[in-house]
């Protein structure tokens, strides 16, 4: 399954430019990231796509209203990845292949994953002890990206974390990682999206 749409979002006028276009530049910020070879565009009704994709289609919920207020033309086809964006707190962040290779340093066979967007409670505590009582290690992952107001910094999840890994684990059996991506809000269908992100 893919439950969440992962798309480029262009005005009308910007999708019209690069169309027909074997390859086009990918920017942020002024720094080329990759490149996209743009082989379709569509649209689609984003009111009714919003109340599959988030159980809602009012434009008050936070993911509903940034879903629905971008250009109205996607954008489809391979991309490349040519640098890495770094944010505040990319230094958190480990790759795939990074964690993969601490994994294997470490002896790990077997790996739980514990993903969240909150500051650490009682309950994340209690379930990250009961399943390092059953695997060889843990993988904590809060995702630290864009959120809802009223939502926890990155800097107080960070902290909390620290202060638990630190403090209150072994630290030869946590490894430590943040993902960088922004909260969509759409219930069970994103916590699927989670953990396919965080298997792979």
């Amino acid at each position: 399954p893919f439950p969440l749409p992962v798309t480029l979002d262009l005005t009308p006028e910007v999708a019209s430019r690069i169309k027909g276009q074997s390859t086009v530049t990918l920017v942020f910020e002024g720094d080329e990231i990759g490149s996209l070879s743009p082989e379709s565009q569509f649209t689609c009704d984003r009111v009714a796509a919003s109340k599959k994709i988030f159980g809602t289609n009012d434009t008050n919920h936070p993911g509903v209203g940034y879903f629905c207020s971008g250009g109205g033309v996607f954008v489809g086809g391979p991309v490349s990845l040519s640098k890495r964006v770094m944010f505040e707190y990319s230094k958190e962040e480990r790759t795939p292949a990074e964690t993969r290779s601490l994994f294997a340093e470490r002896g790990w066979n077997r790996i739980v994953g514990f993903q969240t967007r909150n500051v650490p409670h009682r309950a994340h505590e209690y379930l990250q002890r009961v399943g390092l009582e059953h695997v060889d290690g843990l993988f904590v992952q809060p995702l630290v990206g864009r959120k809802k107001k009223g939502d926890y910094t990155p800097a107080a999840i960070l902290a909390g974390y620290r202060a638990l890994n630190e403090q209150f684990y072994r630290t030869d059996r946590v490894v430590f990682g943040i993902l960088s991506t922004w909260m969509r809000y759409a219930g069970p269908r994103e916590a699927v999206f989670h953990a396919i992100i965080r298997r792979n």
